[in-house]
Protein backbone atom coordinates (compact mmCIF):
# COMPACT_ATOMS: atom_id res chain seq x y z
CA UNK A 1 0.00 0.00 0.00
CA UNK A 2 1.32 3.36 -0.92
CA UNK A 3 0.63 6.69 0.81
CA UNK A 4 1.29 8.74 -2.30
CA UNK A 5 -2.34 9.42 -2.91
CA UNK A 6 -3.04 11.02 0.51
CA UNK A 7 -3.49 14.78 0.70
CA UNK A 8 -1.05 16.23 3.36
CA UNK A 9 -2.18 19.84 3.75
CA UNK A 10 -2.07 20.60 7.46
CA UNK A 11 -0.39 20.15 10.79
CA UNK A 12 -0.98 17.24 13.07
CA UNK A 13 -2.52 17.82 16.48
CA UNK A 14 0.80 17.08 18.20
CA UNK A 15 2.60 19.74 16.13
CA UNK A 16 -0.02 22.36 17.03
CA UNK A 17 0.07 21.52 20.77
CA UNK A 18 3.90 21.59 20.89
CA UNK A 19 3.93 24.96 19.09
CA UNK A 20 1.40 26.45 21.54
CA UNK A 21 3.40 25.19 24.54
CA UNK A 22 6.67 26.64 23.18
CA UNK A 23 4.95 29.99 22.44
CA UNK A 24 3.49 30.10 25.96
CA UNK A 25 6.88 29.42 27.57
CA UNK A 26 8.58 32.09 25.46
CA UNK A 27 5.76 34.55 26.17
CA UNK A 28 6.13 33.95 29.90
CA UNK A 29 9.88 34.62 29.73
CA UNK A 30 9.39 37.85 27.77
CA UNK A 31 6.61 38.98 30.11
CA UNK A 32 8.78 38.44 33.19
CA UNK A 33 11.54 40.60 31.68
CA UNK A 34 9.09 43.37 30.82
CA UNK A 35 7.59 43.36 34.32
CA UNK A 36 10.97 43.46 36.07
CA UNK A 37 12.22 46.26 33.81
CA UNK A 38 9.08 48.27 34.56
CA UNK A 39 9.46 47.66 38.30
CA UNK A 40 13.10 48.75 38.29
CA UNK A 41 12.30 51.91 36.35
CA UNK A 42 9.71 52.89 39.00
CA UNK A 43 12.21 52.20 41.79
CA UNK A 44 14.82 54.32 40.00
CA UNK A 45 12.40 57.23 39.69
CA UNK A 46 11.46 57.00 43.37
CA UNK A 47 15.13 56.95 44.37
CA UNK A 48 15.84 59.93 42.15
CA UNK A 49 12.88 61.81 43.63
CA UNK A 50 14.08 61.03 47.17
CA UNK A 51 17.62 62.18 46.37
CA UNK A 52 16.27 65.39 44.84
CA UNK A 53 14.21 66.16 47.94
CA UNK A 54 17.24 65.61 50.20
CA UNK A 55 19.44 67.90 48.11
CA UNK A 56 16.69 70.51 47.91
CA UNK A 57 16.31 70.67 51.71
CA UNK A 58 20.09 70.86 52.21
CA UNK A 59 20.30 73.68 49.65
CA UNK A 60 17.64 75.62 51.59
CA UNK A 61 19.65 75.19 54.79
CA UNK A 62 22.87 76.25 53.02
CA UNK A 63 21.16 79.33 51.56
CA UNK A 64 19.92 80.38 55.00
CA UNK A 65 23.40 79.89 56.47
CA UNK A 66 25.03 81.95 53.71
CA UNK A 67 22.41 84.69 54.08
CA UNK A 68 23.01 84.96 57.83
CA UNK A 69 26.81 84.95 57.40
CA UNK A 70 26.74 87.60 54.68
CA UNK A 71 24.52 89.94 56.70
CA UNK A 72 26.70 89.42 59.82
CA UNK A 73 23.56 88.40 61.64
CA UNK A 74 24.50 84.83 62.52
CA UNK A 75 23.14 83.35 65.73
CA UNK A 76 24.16 79.73 66.13
CA UNK A 77 21.30 78.73 68.46
CA UNK A 78 18.53 80.22 66.31
CA UNK A 79 20.11 78.67 63.21
CA UNK A 80 20.04 75.27 64.95
CA UNK A 81 16.33 75.70 65.73
CA UNK A 82 15.53 76.74 62.16
CA UNK A 83 17.43 73.79 60.72
CA UNK A 84 15.35 71.31 62.66
CA UNK A 85 12.15 72.89 61.29
CA UNK A 86 13.08 71.73 57.78
CA UNK A 87 11.88 68.17 58.45
CA UNK A 88 8.97 67.16 56.25
CA UNK A 89 6.89 64.06 55.70
CA UNK A 90 9.46 62.70 53.24
CA UNK A 91 12.68 64.15 54.69
CA UNK A 92 14.14 63.99 58.19
CA UNK A 93 16.67 66.59 59.35
CA UNK A 94 19.02 65.75 62.23
CA UNK A 95 21.16 68.55 63.64
CA UNK A 96 23.89 67.80 66.16
CA UNK A 97 25.85 70.44 68.02
CA UNK A 98 29.55 69.52 68.23
CA UNK A 99 31.82 71.26 70.71
CA UNK A 100 35.56 71.50 70.22
CA UNK A 101 37.66 71.77 73.36
CA UNK A 102 40.80 73.81 72.91
CA UNK A 103 43.65 74.66 75.25
CA UNK A 104 43.08 78.38 75.08
CA UNK A 105 40.52 79.92 77.38
CA UNK A 106 37.81 81.83 75.59
CA UNK A 107 34.20 82.58 76.27
CA UNK A 108 33.17 83.13 72.68
CA UNK A 109 31.37 80.53 70.60
CA UNK A 110 33.88 80.53 67.78
CA UNK A 111 34.64 76.82 68.18
CA UNK A 112 31.10 75.54 67.63
CA UNK A 113 30.29 73.15 64.83
CA UNK A 114 26.91 71.82 63.80
CA UNK A 115 26.53 68.58 61.87
CA UNK A 116 23.37 68.54 59.77
CA UNK A 117 22.20 65.30 58.21
CA UNK A 118 19.23 65.27 55.83
CA UNK A 119 17.74 61.79 55.25
CA UNK A 120 15.06 60.67 52.81
CA UNK A 121 12.49 58.59 54.68
CA UNK A 122 11.54 56.76 51.48
CA UNK A 123 14.91 55.81 50.00
CA UNK A 124 17.36 56.28 52.87
CA UNK A 125 19.50 58.67 50.80
CA UNK A 126 21.32 61.19 52.95
CA UNK A 127 23.47 64.31 52.75
CA UNK A 128 25.72 65.55 55.57
CA UNK A 129 27.04 69.08 55.97
CA UNK A 130 29.06 70.83 58.68
CA UNK A 131 28.41 74.43 59.72
CA UNK A 132 30.67 76.54 61.90
CA UNK A 133 29.96 79.64 63.91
Amino acid sequence: MSIVGLNNRGFTLIEVVVTIIIAAIMGGIVLSFVRSANLYSVNSMNALRGNFQVVQVMERINAEYRRQIETHNFDFDSFLENVEKNSTQQVQVDATNISIVSNKESDDNSNRIMKVKVISKDTGASVVNLFTS
